[in-house]
């Protein structure tokens, strides 16, 4: 955040499968937030949250942005932002994408993403506000497929476990 001297550092793992999106967190502390058949869960050591993303327009554009990103969906892309693609070296690329509608063109000024090959290496936010916030990606396996028990251990809002425990 702007307000911030020092940058909030947090680490965990992200996953995409099918239009389901999870990101699990381990540090600081342990959270989830998950996406899966129109709802988005949010979960950490005090509980969890559920939003029904069909009843909430505005924040369903902007999970399904990132859901669309992932799954590299270029038509639905194209239809939220301005898309801009550069080669960069022998394998590496850069994708800029500036929002083209409402709300999220009052949010986000710019989605930057670099990589090389089938490989995202980062994930670049600039929001309107001035606020940046940066993925850096490690250990990226395109090729993964999650069976039906991993997925529903991934996909899912467990117990979240205090770093205490």
């Amino acid at each position: 955040m702007a307000l911030l001297v020092a940058p909030l550092v947090s680490e965990g793992s992200l996953h995409f499968s099918r239009g389901m999106l999870a990101r699990h967190t381990t540090q600081p502390m342990r959270s989830s937030l998950v996406v899966r058949k129109g709802t988005m869960v949010f979960g950490d050591e005090t509980g969890a949250d559920t939003v029904d993303l069909i009843a909430n327009p505005v924040i369903r554009l902007f999970v399904d942005s990132f859901v669309k990103l992932f799954a590299g969906d270029r038509t639905a892309l194209e239809s939220l932002y301005k898309v801009r693609f550069a080669v960069q070296g022998a394998q590496g690329w850069a994708l800029v994408l500036t929002p083209k509608v409402s709300p999220m063109k009052g949010v986000i000024k710019r989605v930057e993403l670099r990589g090389e090959r089938l490989k995202m290496t980062s994930l670049h936010v600039v929001e309107v506000g001035g606020d940046r916030s940066t993925t850096t990606f490690t250990n990226v396996d395109v090729a993964h497929h999650y069976s039906a028990i991993e997925a529903d251990r991934i996909f899912s809002v467990g117990p979240v476990v205090s770093q205490k425990d």
